[in-house]
Formats: C-alpha cells, structure tokens, sequence
C-alpha cells in the first residue's frame, strides 16, 4: 500500500502551463450552478471576465434556471428587504443571504463551495479598509471516498468585512455599505479560485486584473456587477468603491491614465485626482496602507 506522505509528493513538482479550459455559453445555461463548471486555476482571466460581464447582464426570458430562481427568493424572502429595521435579524445572516444572490446571480453559483464569509470584531474606520479576501490551499487526498493516486490542493477563499457600525446610525445604510464590499471582495476571490496564475498569461498585468488586483479588466468587471445591481429586479444602489480601488493600483504602481479611460468607467477624473492626492499625502506624512485589496 502506498504511504500517505508519497502520495503527497507525488503533486509536489512545479506545475507547468497548462491549455486554457474554455466554457460555452450552451453549457454554461445547462450546468448552471454546478460545482464542476469551473476548475481551478485552469481559466483564461479574459474568458471568465466576459462570462461574468456577459450572464450580469441577462434579463427577463434570457436568465437561467438558477437566476430565475434566486430572483424568485430575493422578492419573496422577507429578510432581503434593507429598508426594513429588522432588529432581531443580524447583519451576518443578512450578509450571508446576499453572497449566495450575488454568487447564483453573477457567479454561476462557483463561490459557495469554496467561500467562507467572515464579519470580523474590527471596526473599518480604526483599519482604514473596509474588507480583505485572502485565499489557502488544503490537501485533499480523497474524492468520493477513495484514495486519489494523485492528491491535489484545492483552493478556498475568505472573505472578511470590518465593522460599519460606528459609521451610521442606519441599519440599510450600514448593510449598503457591507454588500458593496462584499459583492467587491466575491470578484477577487472568483478570478483568485478559478483564473489562470501562470506568468505566460499575464493576468498580474494593468491592462488585465492588475498588480494589486484593479486593473483595467477588474474596473470593466466592477462597473458591469454595479450596473447590474442597481437595474431591476435586485434594485440597488451599491459602490464597489472603484475610484479608491483604482487609484491605489495606480499609487503603488507608479502608473497613470488618460482622462478617456477614466470616463469610459463613469468617473470622475477630477475627483480620482483628488483622491490619489489624498492617499500620497497620507503615505508622506507616515501612514502606510495595509496591502488590501479594498
């Protein structure tokens, strides 16, 4: 019998570049929701930022079984509802309802099996960023109750929020605040989980998701997931603080954009100045940000 720790060393070689996976839009309607659509790290990032740019944008008869459904329990489950002050409800369990609409809705249902949602004690104010997501790898040596001959790593991803309490007095503007960082912090983990890493591929690159993760790819991302949101039927208006986002890719990269690329993401160019101006001013005067990706 083959010992546990050769069976381990076994995957322990550097993996080499393998070909892209490439879904089809056919398939995508039929194994919507399947926790086998996506393998990990085996995507182009272009091809899985077109997917989600492409089925966020599906309405009314073109939904698929799985959005329709998620629809049908976002108007009908009660708790769904932020302008109500429901006290005995917590923020978690409210968070936590969210994720899993967000995830059927925009991210083909991939992120529940692999995602845990962390609201930490920490107030976000005292931190300086409202969220994080970090990603960890775990052996698994079986599948289906067997041995694998070849163990594998299967990646997680964990999502923290940071308090909001303090901010406002009103629960809907504080649950507000939580789902745009969250909705924020489930792209990075879809691209951290299933896109391709390799260096051949680029995809640390400005034009794709960036050195820090908002690169040009990530804003046309961003910016599709808060149209989407804010139309019928989830009707709501929630920032992915894409500004902030974008102009802490550029402090630290050293980088600079047009005035045209900025307006193609519906900002304000002036306004990204004044915000760039304001994080150098705090990291001259001694504060150094925390790499985060929010």
């Amino acid at each position: 019998m083959l010992s546990l720790d050769y069976l381990l060393s076994l995957n322990m070689n550097k993996r080499k570049h393998c070909v892209h996976k490439r879904l089809r839009k056919s398939n995508i309607h039929r194994h919507f929701g399947s926790h086998s659509l996506f393998t990990q790290n085996r995507h182009n990032v272009i091809h899985l930022a077109e997917l989600v740019i492409l089925f966020s944008n599906l309405r009314g008869e073109d939904v698929t079984s799985k959005q329709a459904l998620s629809i049908f329990q976002y108007q009908n489950e009660p708790r769904f509802d932020l302008s109500k002050d429901m006290r005995d409800v917590p923020d978690e369990e409210v968070i936590v309802l969210y994720f899993h609409l967000f995830d059927d809705m925009y991210f083909f249902g991939s992120l529940a099996p692999r995602c845990d949602i962390i609201l930490a004690p920490e107030e976000a104010k005292d931190l300086g960023y409202n969220g994080k997501h970090e990603s960890y790898k775990m052996w698994n040596i079986k599948r289906n109750n067997f041995i694998c001959i070849r163990p594998y790593r299967r990646k997680r991803s964990e999502i923290t929020l940071y308090r909001r309490e303090t901010e406002t007095p009103f629960r809907w503007q504080r649950l507000h605040m939580y789902l745009g960082t969250l909705l924020h912090e489930m792209t990075h983990a879809f691209f951290m989980l299933w896109a391709c890493k390799h260096k051949d591929c680029g995809a640390g690159t400005w034009e794709k998701m960036g050195l820090y993760g908002h690169g040009c790819l990530w804003q046309d991302i961003a910016l599709a997931l808060e149209m989407a949101v804010k139309e019928y039927p989830i009707c709501l208006d929630l920032t992915l603080t894409r500004e902030i986002a974008l102009a802490r890719e550029l402090r630290l990269t050293g980088r600079a954009v047009a005035r045209e690329g900025v307006e193609r993401w519906n900002m304000d160019y002036d306004i990204l100045q004044q915000i760039l101006d304001w994080k150098r001013k705090r990291f001259v005067t001694g504060f150094v940000e925390i790499p985060t990706r929010s």
